[in-house]
């Protein structure tokens, strides 16, 4: 097993900062699903959610696939509907901070800009198009835990 902490920062103007910290010590193969409403369409997941990631990482949707299954909800026991899934993967060799933007599809116009002062630290700005909406401080070891943010 590997180290794993989750941080989740939300902001009441519809948007969602999710920090996975992940505490490797070799090399190791990483994999992070995301299951979405079946109201929402493929294309509006992958609007609805970025990554950043300090790693090269591939991206996966599947809706209603079948082998291997993949993008389906179940509502209730024996019920499966065609739902998008996003499968990220990617290999670390060291502590490493995955970074997510979790907003609405129609107003999915905000980015992430994430710097790493020092080891165990993360800055994160939230900008839209009209320039920065926040900034985390956040120190991730030996537990993440926010430490200032600044609303604009």
């Amino acid at each position: 097993t590997v180290p794993w902490s989750r941080c989740l920062l939300l902001d009441d103007r519809g948007f969602l900062i999710v920090v996975d910290f992940v505490e490797t010590h070799g090399p190791v193969d990483l994999q992070a699903i995301w299951n979405f409403d079946p109201g929402l369409s493929a294309e509006a997941a992958q609007q609805a959610l970025s990554l950043h990631s300090p790693l090269p990482f591939q991206r996966q949707v599947a809706v209603g696939q079948e082998s291997p299954v993949a993008g389906f909800h179940s509502p209730d026991y024996g019920q499966r509907l065609p739902a998008a899934q996003l499968r990220y993967t990617l290999r670390a060799n060291g502590p490493t901070a995955l970074v997510w933007l979790l907003q609405y599809p129609t107003t999915a116009t905000r980015s992430l800009s994430v710097q790493r002062p020092k080891p165990g630290k993360l800055e994160i700005t939230v900008s839209d198009p009209s320039g920065p909406l926040a900034d985390y401080h956040l120190l991730l070891l030996p537990t993440s835990r926010l430490l200032h943010y600044e609303i604009y």
